[in-house]
């Protein structure tokens, strides 16, 4: 994200000196140019998010995993788990697709 950022910043440097020079052309490319970079920065952002959302599900349902099967054993006390665990992967795999879509893969 620091690029965007960067390229933000470098692009709003070059407003003052398009103004003073009247060069209304080039100060609409410019400023076309720094809300495209503010539209990529959200989109980044929300990729950010929902990366994170995945991460935060498939570990909560590998935690649940290895605590259900840590004795080799499944007992019926644990099923509940097991259905934690698959919403978990359930949540992930819809972050994944989402995310998916916010790259437009």
């Amino acid at each position: 994200m620091p690029f965007i950022h960067e390229l933000k910043t470098h692009l709003a440097g070059l407003l003052p000196g398009l103004r003073r020079r009247r060069a209304y052309a080039d100060l609409l490319q410019v400023e076309v140019a720094i809300d495209i970079t503010a539209d990529a920065a959200t989109e980044q952002a929300r990729a950010g998010r929902l990366a994170y959302t995945a991460e935060q599900a498939d570990r909560e349902a590998e935690q649940i995993l290895r605590t259900v099967l840590a004795d080799n054993r499944v007992t019926p006390e644990e099923i509940p788990l097991l259905r934690t665990a698959l919403r978990n992967i359930h949540h992930s795999a819809e972050a994944d697709h989402r995310l998916g879509d916010t790259l437009h893969v």
